[in-house]
């Protein structure tokens, strides 16, 4: 009796050393090869498909330098009044299907391979008093004030820094007034 449960003691031993070591050496170099393949997999799909123009720093495409590029052209057909590109209306800023012009589409796809742009439209309710005091800012003028109710904000975001802003376009035109207290004071 003693020697049969020396000799499962034996076994069971055994049977442990080997699993220990297939679970500590072998195990962990077969799934680092599983990863490793599927790495190469991922990187070979990246490589082969790469969707934006910029994804290596190493050198950087011409972009407003390129001889090919007309500037004229450029300002003639993308940019009216350098109030937007191809379309008047704010929901299709920046979007190549709605221009006719392949020189558009060129420059809206390299910006386009930079930046995400989202256009929101942010409704502002502000108190009585501070009202008056938005109108006296914009000079009285209702436009400008039925434009600050309902504010256009572009959100500008870098797809490789992660940078972003907010852009509000009212905010440049409002006008210039003299303040209430002379700087001479």
């Amino acid at each position: 009796m003693m020697t049969k449960l020396f000799e499962s003691k034996k076994k069971c031993l055994i049977v442990g050393v080997i699993s220990g070591i297939f679970l500590t050496i072998l195990l962990p170099q077969l799934l680092n090869k599983n990863k490793w393949e599927k790495n190469k997999q991922q990187t070979y799909h990246v490589n082969k498909k790469n969707e934006h123009d910029f994804a290596e720093y190493s050198q950087w495409p011409p972009f407003l330098t390129d001889p090919t590029f007309d500037l004229t052209l450029w300002r003639k057909h993308c940019w009216i009044n350098q109030v937007s590109l191809p379309s008047q209306d704010p929901q299709l800023y920046y979007k190549k299907n709605y221009t006719a012009y392949t020189v558009c589409k060129d420059v809206i796809s390299l910006i386009n391979s930079i930046y995400n742009m989202k256009t929101n439209i942010a409704k502002v309710e502000y108190p009585e008093i501070f009202a008056q005091k938005i109108r006296k800012i914009f000079n009285y003028d209702n436009t400008l004030y039925a434009k600050a109710l309902q504010q256009e904000l572009y959100f500008v975001i870098n797809k490789y820094t992660f940078e972003h802003t907010v852009y509000n376009p009212l905010r440049g035109r409002r006008p210039v007034q003299s303040p209430e207290v002379p700087v001479e004071q």
